[in-house]
């Protein structure tokens, strides 16, 4: 029996306590003030003090600095400070009446507050704002003000990469209320960057404007009924620009020296054998900065004018190669079996004229083969001349002992037959050194021939390359906020 009256004695006290509590809270002005708002207030009701009236949001968006820029997926990750304000008639009170309290701070659920959203979001993970508190001025003007981290789809136009600009554009609206319960009302002047920070989260962008707008759009078809409804709601677009320098240095400046450096190829000699591997090791690099590209890039159909660059720099380069292989079979002709020499039309056009043009000089006059002819016909006349005075100075009339001209006949005759063999070898030397220098004539104008359409591919490949990168260039458009 004790226990029990212990038990009742606590519960009793408890009770009291309660109600000791409610009562302090009730002669505190803003207790006071809280139970008298809140106590019969119905947070699901909008806010009008007739059915037909409209509630007027209006709407702050302060950038405070960009999370991060996926060009990859299209999005754009911002760290956005929003303040809506609206007034609720049900929330207003005379300060007279309760300590001069002009402010009351009350947990967001308590409130009625419009269904406004981001329409663009691409967080998957979103669930609605965060909880928070609203501000609750005398005049019954609510203010809610909330840091959010926001995930937006951005379509964006790389075609300018590295040098582009991009619009993104957020909306903010009721979901479900249209623009004849909620009014969406921007303040372009406070909607601003004054409290952005260019050295927070993504730094390879530059912020070049915010600016906020009001409209009324109709979604048709989206919603149950044959009435369209129209939906107000705040754009908030912010206008990027990225920063090249990062590009320039390890994407686009590579990129070019390989296009340069495929330039060289034409300028290695037809008989290099690390000719054609030269130009095969750059093209394959090149495909690489290509590869690089596409994992930077979104997939689109809008393709950046460095790709376009890359991707004809590409083609040059395998043609080149393509003119290589055929520039070195033609040089082929000279060394392979059943060598022609170069026709008079071929030898006038491009190792004369095409080679003046191309500051080459007059080609068709240099490496001429020296003719032997002159040379073999004089040795030729001397030996039989040699042969004759030997003959006259061996059998001559007068002379007295027969044995000794017999043995002089046979010396002459050994000597003639010495000096036959000798004109013979020296008949066969020359004639081996006529074919040689004819050979290397040959051979010589080939390679001249092969020297000038080297030059002209060499002039033809940087003409192309140099005007299809200035005109990517300058074809290029980059998105100004003057332009929208």
């Amino acid at each position: 029996m004790r226990g029990l009256h212990l038990v009742r004695g606590l519960v009793l006290f408890l009770v009291a306590l309660g109600k000791h509590r409610s009562v302090l809270s009730k002669q505190d002005p803003r207790g006071r003030l809280y139970h008298r708002l809140f106590d019969e207030y119905d947070q699901d009701v909008r806010p009008t003090l007739a059915p037909p009236d409209v509630v007027e949001v209006h709407f702050i968006a302060i950038l405070s600095h960009i999370v991060e820029v996926d060009a990859k997926k299209q999005i754009l990750t911002a760290n956005l400070w929003l303040h809506m304000m609206w007034y609720d008639p049900r929330l207003e009170w005379n300060k007279a009446d309760y300590g001069n309290v002009t402010t009351l701070v009350v947990p967001d659920e308590r409130v009625w507050k419009p269904d406004v959203v981001l329409y663009q979001n691409a967080d998957s993970a979103f669930d609605g704002w965060a909880k928070m508190h609203v501000l609750i001025n005398n005049d019954g003007t609510v203010v809610w003000e909330h840091p959010a981290i926001v995930m937006s789809a951005c379509e964006m136009d790389v075609s300018a990469f590295p040098f582009d600009s991009q619009v993104c554009t957020l909306t903010f609206g009721p979901w479900v209320q249209d623009a004849t319960e909620v009014l969406m009302i921007s303040d372009s002047a406070a909607s601003n960057l004054k409290h952005f920070s260019a050295n927070v989260g993504a730094s390879g962008w530059d912020v070049l404007s915010l600016n906020a707008r009001d409209q009324k759009v109709s979604y048709d078809g989206v919603y149950w009924g044959t009435t369209p409804k129209n939906f107000s709601e705040t754009d908030i677009t912010i206008h990027l620009r990225r920063k090249p320098t990062f590009y320039v240095f390890n994407l686009l400046l590579p990129c070019v020296l390989l296009a340069v450096m495929m330039a060289a190829t034409f300028l290695l000699p037809i008989d290099n054998g690390e000719k054609v591997s030269f130009g095969v090791s750059i093209l394959l690099a090149l495909v690489v900065f290509q590869l690089l590209m596409v994992q930077l890039l979104p997939e689109s159909e809008s393709l950046p004018w460095i790709g376009k660059f890359v991707i004809i720099a590409m083609v040059l380069m395998a043609a080149s190669l393509a003119i290589s292989t055929i520039v070195i079979n033609v040089c082929s002709r000279a060394t392979g079996p059943g060598k022609r020499p170069l026709g008079p039309w071929t030898r006038r056009v491009f190792l004369r004229y095409t080679a003046k043009i191309l500051l080459m000089g007059d080609l068709s006059q240099e490496d001429q083969p020296y003719s032997l002819i002159d040379g073999r016909n004089n040795v030729c006349e001397q030996v039989p001349m040699a042969s004759k005075t030997v003959q006259s100075f061996v059998l001559l009339p007068g002379s007295s002992d027969d044995v000794d001209k017999k043995d002089d006949n046979a010396a002459s005759a050994e000597m003639l037959d010495i000096m036959r063999g000798i004109k013979k070898g020296l008949d066969s030397l020359l004639i081996y050194y006529e074919e040689k220098e004819k050979v290397e004539g040959i051979e010589s104008e080939w390679k001249l021939l092969a020297k000038v359409l080297d030059r002209i591919c060499l002039l033809l490949y940087l003409v192309g390359a140099s005007t299809c990168l200035l005109a990517f260039y300058f074809s290029s458009t980059v998105i100004t906020p003057e332009d929208t």
